[in-house]
């Protein structure tokens, strides 16, 4: 099963996997931020330019617990690794600003938290994902 959300401007994907026969949960937890940063360039106290950047972030997290052959409550630990990019999408062009058309390394982040729900044999799923990157519930 996969659900699309919002978690916190993350366009957000939880995709689960229930075994029952073998009693587990199993899925991915996943978003993807789109944003625009920018820098300026001053002489004094003077601004010169402002440049831009598009800086995308993405997660993910592994997700596994257990689950009763008839359905019922799961839990899972969701640890979250992540990269923030950056892509320079209008430039420094004063030439006192050329020297800062750099964009930083990629960003590393993380974050912890749960998912968890509970799941009939036979309904729907419900759900809530609690993180440090955000919360939503189903």
């Amino acid at each position: 099963m996969t659900y699309k959300f919002s978690l916190n401007a993350f366009a957000s994907t939880l995709t689960l996997k229930f075994d029952f026969a073998a009693g587990t949960v199993t899925g991915t937890l996943s978003g993807t931020r789109i944003g625009v940063v920018t820098n300026t360039c001053y002489s004094g106290s003077q601004v010169l330019e402002t440049a831009e950047a598009t800086a995308t972030s993405t997660f993910s997290s592994v997700l596994s617990a257990t689950i009763a052959p008839t359905g019922g409550p799961f839990s899972s630990p969701a640890d979250i690794k992540g990269t923030t990019t950056y892509a320079i999408t209008k430039p420094f062009t004063h030439p006192s600003c050329l020297a800062e058309n750099q964009v930083p390394p990629p960003e590393p982040f993380g974050g912890f938290g749960s998912v968890s729900g509970h799941v009939p044999a036979d309904g729907p799923v419900s759900f809530s994902v609690k993180t440090t990157v955000g919360s939503y519930s189903q």
